[in-house]
């Protein structure tokens, strides 16, 4: 219906990585990283404030690996195993 309801909240560990347990439903879902307090913690003045990711999950019965690999001016993101 063009809106998201959300599932859960996390800060990241030491390791930057989050362990979301996916309601293990088919579906689209948005993860949103907000990177501007992570990067301004650095002595960085970031360009990208947020970043959300959207993404369809079809296969139930696996884990999905959602990297971020980021830096001050640029990012990137994969379906990771």
């Amino acid at each position: 219906a063009g809106t998201w309801k959300t599932v859960q909240r996390e800060l990241t560990n030491s390791d930057g990585r989050i362990a979301f347990q996916c309601p293990y439903e088919a579906g689209s879902y948005r993860l949103t990283f907000g990177i501007e307090a992570y990067l301004t913690s650095k002595g960085l003045t970031p360009f990208f404030l947020d970043v959300p990711i959207v993404f369809r999950v079809t296969d139930t019965g696996r884990k999905y690996h959602v990297p971020l690999l980021l830096s001050p001016y640029g990012l990137s993101t994969y379906r990771g195993s």
